[in-house]
């Protein structure tokens, strides 16, 4: 990758950043972006795809909320064939990730896609985010400044980022054919990260460019990552405490109401119809008498714990841990962590990361004789 520099101007990150893929758009580099933009009220930020460079001006591409992953988005675009033009879709490293693990899957084409990467320290829950966001305001350049000179906390205006945001290492986004960073550049420069596609594009307007990134950002990087593997290993440790048997872990879920929001929102969950969904699950009223009779009572909704499991063992080995299961969990349960956790057992086991490449097939597509020998 070519690194270059970006100064952002007087007219605050947005309109810089607006400038800026303006000019990509303008010059062919692309046909359309599927970027951040701030909503009428100003209280969210949804992935809007933009034709017109015109309209690029309202963007808000560091905006710390996350309503939907995106890769849903891009999967939904380019599911039943190929863009006719270039689409640059702008994305967090969870995203990046989860949009491989459908490309995989066969649930995205990314013929045409190019993914724009952004560095991320995490998120506020959409309805944090809704609180404190002032429309045409700054907070997604105070949350840049945070990164100043390796400054690092895990809060902005009284608002913490989501759980699982601080159990995530990945600031950087994976697979981006141009990466837009700000962590250890003092909220007054970007860091625009190219491949060969983009380089004499991207000299032309911003100079030479280098193959070293600026001092002092990898220092950054590091103790963000750090930090967040303590905050990880912290979680885990107090989820284990709490879950050391199957009746513990009942207890945890105890109080889903199988809404099925989980699944919904979870970028890896793609069949078009899950198994809860069928007759399987519609039971006589006998098979509820008698599971009540066992013990003298039943806690309904039935078979919590087992709709749980059974997405861990249907999705764990893609987990990429965006947490959009916690978010869009109406009694909140800590799921962003179960999954998380379980996810990386599982992933550990068969030596697989998720989204780590195109090339490398997943576990379930594959055989090995002895991949389930203990280790």
């Amino acid at each position: 990758m070519k690194h270059f520099l970006l100064d952002v101007d007087e007219r605050g990150v947005n309109r810089t950043l607006a400038s800026f893929l303006e000019r990509l758009v303008s010059d062919g580099m692309a046909g359309a972006l599927l970027v951040p933009k701030d909503t009428a009220s100003g209280k969210a930020a949804v992935m809007t795809l933009i034709k017109s460079p015109g309209e690029i001006k309202n963007i808000n591409p560091f905006a710390p909320v996350s309503p939907v992953n995106a890769a849903r988005i891009v999967s939904d675009l380019t599911i039943t064939g190929v863009p006719g033009e270039k689409v640059g879709v702008l994305l967090r490293s969870c995203e990046t990730r989860a949009l491989v693990e459908l490309a995989k899957h066969n649930q995205a084409n990314l013929e045409n896609i190019i993914i724009m990467g952004m560095d991320c320290l995490g998120t506020l829950d959409p309805v944090d985010y809704s609180e404190v966001n002032d429309p045409g305001g700054n907070l997604a350049e105070e949350w840049m400044e945070v990164s100043a000179e390796g400054e690092y906390r895990e809060e902005i205006r009284g608002k913490s980022i989501r759980r699982v945001c601080s159990a995530c290492s990945h600031v950087e986004a994976d697979h981006a054919a141009l990466h837009l960073g700000w962590v250890g550049l003092g909220g007054k420069q970007i860091l625009v990260s190219v491949g060969d596609e983009f380089t004499g594009w991207a000299s032309s307007f911003l100079g030479e460019g280098s193959e070293n990134v600026p001092e002092g950002r990898q220092q950054s990087l590091g103790a963000v990552r750090s930090r967040r593997e303590e905050n990880k290993r912290r979680l885990y440790d107090e989820f284990n405490d709490r879950t050391r048997s199957v009746e513990s872990l009942l207890k945890e879920i105890s109080r889903c109401i199988k809404c099925y929001n989980c699944r919904r929102v979870c970028p890896l969950c793609f069949c078009r119809e899950c198994i809860f969904s069928t007759e399987i699950f519609r039971h006589e009223p006998d098979y509820y008498l008698s599971r009540a009779g066992r013990k003298g009572l039943m806690g309904l909704p039935a078979d919590k714990l087992l709709f749980h499991l059974t997405r861990i063992n249907h999705m764990g080995l893609s987990c990429v841990g965006c947490g959009q299961c916690e978010s869009a969990c109406p009694v909140k349960i800590p799921l962003g962590i179960i999954f998380k956790m379980a996810g990386e057992r599982l992933q550990q086991i068969f030596d697989y990361v998720p989204g780590r490449s195109l090339e490398e097939d997943p576990p379930l597509t594959t055989y090995r004789e002895h991949e389930l020998e203990p280790r």
